[in-house]
């Protein structure tokens, strides 16, 4: 059966401590009798011999002080192999937790236009000026409303030319940023509604392309917002 004082880090250190204390302090009682031997006091074979004495002693004390310090190596390596595991864990935890806050982050916040992004999205598009587009009202949600909002201003920035749609159009079914257009809409119209799907793709909106041949308007781009698609 393992002694206590083995397994416990701070019983081996004091143990440990214990030995090469007492080695040190017979070392020095070594050192001072040699002197008074060689100072030829009264009783200097007494002296002799506690030295050899002293000598043996430390000699006895460092041999036994020896397996307390591999001991404590090996706890010490242990113990740091067993904060290194708990810290790997806690890192780990965090950055799931960090995840699931930016998982939620992206569930809940609201699609916004930022300032910055309808300026440059306006910069892209306007080599489409005078593209004709208008938009649908698909959901009364304040949030597709807004958003809706952002990209009439963005394309009317980039000079595109917005109309009131006088026929009906189909309602699309499916969730975020609907751009549809005629399957024989001409070349602009088509690079037009292009360009804007991969417009807001690229800044993480989710926008897909759907040729739709019920529009009248052939040469149109057809803007509709729909909810909010559920993050993976």
């Amino acid at each position: 059966m393992t002694p206590p004082w083995w397994r416990s880090p701070d019983d081996v250190r004091t143990v440990h401590s214990f030995f090469e204390i007492g080695a040190l302090a017979l070392f020095a009682a070594l050192v001072i009798f040699e002197i008074l031997e060689h100072l030829k006091i009264k009783g200097e074979t007494a002296f002799k011999i506690l030295a050899l004495v002293s000598f043996g002693l430390a000699v006895l004390f460092e041999i036994c002080a020896y397996p307390y310090s591999k001991r404590n190596d090996e706890l010490s390596g242990n113990e740091i192999r067993r904060l290194s595991t708990a810290a790997e864990s806690a890192r780990t935890q965090a950055a799931k937790a960090e995840a699931e806050i930016a998982h939620l982050t992206a569930r809940f916040a609201p699609r916004i236009l930022t300032d910055v992004q309808i300026r440059d999205i306006s910069g892209e598009l306007r080599r489409f000026s005078g593209q004709g587009f208008t938009a649908l009202v698909a959901s009364e949600s304040s949030e597709s409303l807004t958003l809706l909002n952002q990209i009439g201003r963005t394309l009317d920035r980039a000079t595109w030319k917005y109309f009131k749609a006088e026929s009906w159009h189909p309602i699309l079914i499916g969730d975020g940023i609907l751009i549809s257009r005629h399957p024989d809409a001409d070349q602009q119209t088509k690079d037009a509604a292009d360009g804007l799907v991969k417009a807001l793709s690229s800044r993480g909106f989710a926008a897909e392309l759907r040729k739709v041949p019920e529009i009248v308007e052939h040469n149109a781009v057809i803007i509709q917002v729909n909810a909010k698609p559920p993050t993976k």
